[in-house]
């Protein structure tokens, strides 16, 4: 029980912690932005990136405990107490039960603080499960866009595609698919990386080159990998609405 209660002190003081870290953090960042607005996208989306690092390195890091194989012993007059049994004293003594039953100490605050410890873990777990099971629920949406787009058959945005993928040096050229369910260009996979376009997009060539740059940069930066970091910080620390913010504004970087 003892090893349990220190799992749940442990958790519960590194959810505080870090999340009021977090705050400086992205003040820190926020701050950095606004005196620097010409910061290149890279560096913004990378000091953003970090914050997502430090919430889940916050919550995972531990530090050596040092366990006590043999514990001294307590003394017999705390037992005693602990169990709330009546004092030998008082026995000897002749006190009345009804007397000695009165004057046995109630639960203290830290009584009371070892019932909301479990409680809190178990929604805080509760509402973790409930984000991963929307973030499962969206991923499954994602692939059933990508499963009914259809590969492009415009030769001309096929070649923009291939000339920023050489301009950029990126090793192989992604798919070029497009779909009917989305309303702005998007890339998605892991191992087989695909450029997601709207079917009915109506840009210009010069157009479609800036948005297959954006999308390509995403590639270039490894933010399909990069991004699970942030992802997570957001399930796990879903109750603090700055790192909703930080997350969204690494996403908008």
């Amino acid at each position: 029980m003892e090893s349990l209660n220190f799992l749940l002190d442990t958790l519960l003081i590194r959810l505080a912690w870090t999340s009021a870290q977090a705050v400086l953090l992205i003040g820190a960042v926020w701050l950095i932005g606004r005196l620097l607005p010409r910061l290149p996208a890279a560096l913004r989306c990378t000091l953003w990136w970090l914050v997502g690092l430090q919430l889940i390195l916050g919550l995972c890091w531990s530090s050596q405990l040092q366990l006590r194989v043999l514990a001294t012993p307590p003394p017999i007059a705390a037992v005693v107490h602990d169990h709330a049994i009546m004092p030998a004293a008082a026995i000897t003594a002749g006190v009345p039960m009804a007397r000695a039953v009165a004057e046995t100490p109630r639960p203290t605050p830290a009584a009371w603080h070892a019932h909301w410890r479990p409680i809190l873990v178990s929604l805080w777990l509760a509402a973790v499960l409930m984000q991963l099971l929307i973030a499962g629920k969206q991923w499954r949406a994602s692939r059933r866009v990508l499963r009914d787009s259809h590969p492009s058959t415009d030769d001309a945005l096929r070649a923009v595609c291939a000339e920023q993928v050489k301009k950029m040096g990126l090793r192989r050229e992604p798919q070029l698919r497009m779909s009917a369910a989305i309303r702005s260009p998007q890339v998605t996979g892991l191992w087989r990386t695909t450029v997601l376009l709207p079917a009915d997009q109506r840009l210009t060539l010069p157009e479609s080159a800036m948005a297959m740059a954006h999308e390509l940069a995403h590639l270039r930066r490894g933010d399909l990998w990069l991004g699970w970091i942030p992802a997570v910080a957001q399930r796990l620390f879903f109750f603090h609405p700055l790192v909703a913010w930080a997350v969204r504004e690494y996403a908008l970087s």
